[in-house]
């Protein structure tokens, strides 16, 4: 029997992910995220490859600068932007260089924050519009959930949240939202038939496991292939979006119903209309 059709083991599940997702706010106050030089501020710098011998790269990382070879280059990161070994650096291995302000990356740190925050209250207000607020709240937690886990997951790799990374973790809300709809939109459709029934829930995770279950998996398959061949530098993208379509898959067909299901059998917060249209259909 697939365990998703049991009602008490989506509640189980989603119990679990609360604890990991406390559990994961916990970790992030113990332990401080790393951050790019986006947000800190500090200075790249782009060395060509072919001129850069061992000794003076093992001296880069021995001083404490976060060096990533991306095919003929080599990236150099750093906050410390005085130390002795970049300013004996030769001019003609310097590709390229670039540094960020401490006042402009603490400004890019709170404009993500409010971009993400942004990105959540839309969604929600959207989905409250259209499917009640039960929905709705439902919809925002399951985000929050998948975004708190993988942000986690990073952290526990000691992968950097760049800009990238906050880029990917829009693209997950995305994808996200989109199972979260797709399980709303076949619950409201199910409570319009059944006005409420406690089967209304089961029903349409029922007829929507397969599609989602389908489309994490394929969507998993890719980013997997990206995740193997996609080098050193998209390793931490990867990374991130590989876990958050994997907890959104899985958001979609738990937390999202058992929130759901509580509103359904108190015959609230889900909307239903007055008068169905001809069709019958949403």
């Amino acid at each position: 029997m697939n365990p998703f059709m049991n009602s008490r083991f989506r509640v189980s599940l989603s119990s679990v992910f609360a604890i990991l997702c406390v559990t994961s706010l916990v970790l992030f106050k113990l332990v401080p995220i790393k951050l790019g030089i986006e947000f800190t501020g500090g200075v790249s710098i782009q060395l060509d490859a072919n001129k850069v011998d061992s000794n003076l790269l093992a001296a880069l990382k021995s001083a404490g600068h976060e060096v990533d070879h991306v095919g003929d280059l080599y990236v150099l990161k750093t906050t410390n932007i005085k130390s002795p070994e970049l300013e004996n650096l030769d001019e003609n291995i310097v590709v390229s260089k670039s540094s960020i302000g401490a006042s402009l990356g603490h400004s890019l740190t709170q404009d993500s924050w409010k971009m993400l925050t942004l990105s959540l209250v839309c969604l929600g207000v959207f989905i409250s519009f259209v499917y009640g607020w039960v929905l709705g709240l439902a919809t925002i937690v399951a985000l929050l959930s998948d975004v708190i886990l993988t942000s986690a997951v990073a952290h526990l790799m000691g992968i950097e949240i760049s800009s990238m990374i906050v880029g990917a973790l829009l693209m997950i809300m995305g994808y996200s939202i989109n199972d979260s709809v797709v399980t709303a939109d076949r619950i409201k459709s199910t409570v319009i038939r059944d006005t409420y029934s406690p089967s209304s829930v089961q029903v349409a995770v029922e007829a929507t496991f397969f599609r989602n279950v389908m489309t994490g998996v394929s969507t998993l398959l890719v980013v997997f292939s990206l995740l193997i061949f996609g080098g050193e530098s998209l390793f931490g993208f990867s990374v991130v979006v590989f876990s958050g379509v994997a907890f959104g898959m899985l958001s979609s067909l738990t937390i999202v119903p058992a929130i759901a299901e509580i509103g359904v059998r108190q015959g609230i917060g889900v909307k239903v209309p007055v008068v169905p249209s001809a069709k019958g259909d949403i």
